[in-house]
């Protein structure tokens, strides 16, 4: 079933992750497995699986520093006064 694909199987992803295979087996099996165990049991069934790899958003590390750099030491000093001044709060949201 795995080698199928999950579209095959009514799912939308050409791609499968562990909750998909896991669902599948539960719907088809009646069996629960940990998410954390099926990668190695399908190790041992002769599948392999790759992990997406982590691609960072700053590419330029020298271009990041450069920006960090000024937030650090013109940018927020200048809100910090600003906000003294006019007895203001900065708030921070990520």
């Amino acid at each position: 079933m795995v080698t199928e694909g999950p579209e095959a199987h009514g799912f939308s992803s050409g791609i499968w992750n562990c909750a998909m295979i896991a669902k599948l087996i539960v719907l088809k099996f009646s069996v629960c497995y940990n998410l954390n165990y099926l990668p190695s049991l399908l190790k041992k069934l002769g599948l392999s699986y790759q992990k997406a790899r982590f691609i960072s958003d700053r590419q330029d590390e020298e271009k990041y520093e450069q920006a960090r750099k000024v937030w650090l030491e013109e940018t927020l000093p200048a809100l910090i006064k600003k906000a003294k001044e006019e007895k203001a709060v900065v708030l921070f949201w990520r």
